[in-house]
């Protein structure tokens, strides 16, 4: 089992450089919002403010520590409570479900 501070400095470290991405892509998209024509211009750059935040939502192995500290799923304090994350009827993957509809309802209008 990895030490838990090198997993929360990888972790932190992922979500940094998303952070990073994730703001400028915000910056451009508030620029567009304010220099939009017309409301539809406006709202679609809305929408894609909207599809920018809800692709941020941390949900993949590499910003879990469970994952990141043991490399026995069976075995983890995670599975323990809330179902092995490839199973279909665990927490992890009804989250994830849900996570994709909204994507695609918003990303894909």
């Amino acid at each position: 089992m990895k030490e838990f501070d090198d997993v929360k400095a990888r972790i932190a470290g992922e979500l940094r450089a998303k952070l990073k991405t994730f703001n400028s892509n915000m910056a451009l998209c508030i620029r567009n919002m304010e220099q939009a024509e017309t409301i539809d211009d406006f709202m679609e750059y809305k929408r894609a403010v909207q599809c920018i935040c809800t692709l941020l939502v941390p949900l993949y192995d590499s910003t879990c520590p469970y994952c990141l500290m043991d490399d026995d799923c069976n075995a983890c304090d995670y599975t323990k409570v809330h179902g092995l994350c490839e199973n279909t009827n665990s927490d992890w993957h009804r989250v994830y479900r849900t996570h994709n509809t909204l994507i695609k309802a918003i990303c894909k209008m």
